[in-house]
């Protein structure tokens, strides 16, 4: 590792990267996450159907607020979103992990 930058010049460009498979099993992963997508979204409705509404003082005292301080500055107010299930939780977070991970292959497919 002292030595990698002499090393360096002797190590080729890499070959032969398969990214069309990269790229379709993500892609595979992103239908099958879409179809989890549905899943939660309807069971998280039913549940959300299913328990009884709350009046507006009743929503105030469920609010998880976040007091954030940014730079000196609080930041007050920022509520979570609590009414989605878990499922539906997990499901936002994959989204978003699956959007990065295709801007990453695009990065990829620039440089390769």
């Amino acid at each position: 590792l002292l030595n990698v930058h002499e090393e360096m010049p002797s190590i080729g460009p890499a070959e032969s990267v398969v990214v069309e498979t990269l790229v379709s099993e993500l892609k595979e992963l992103n239908d099958q996450l879409q179809k989890v997508k549905i899943t939660a979204t309807v069971v998280g409705k039913g549940i959300r159907d299913a328990t009884p509404s709350l009046t507006g003082l009743d929503k105030l005292r469920q609010q998880k607020t976040k007091i954030k301080d940014v730079e000196g500055v609080n930041m007050y107010n920022q509520t979570e979103p609590a009414h989605l299930t878990i499922m539906e939780k997990f499901v936002v977070y994959a989204e978003k992990q699956t959007q990065e991970a295709f801007s990453r292959i695009d990065e990829v497919q620039e440089n390769f």
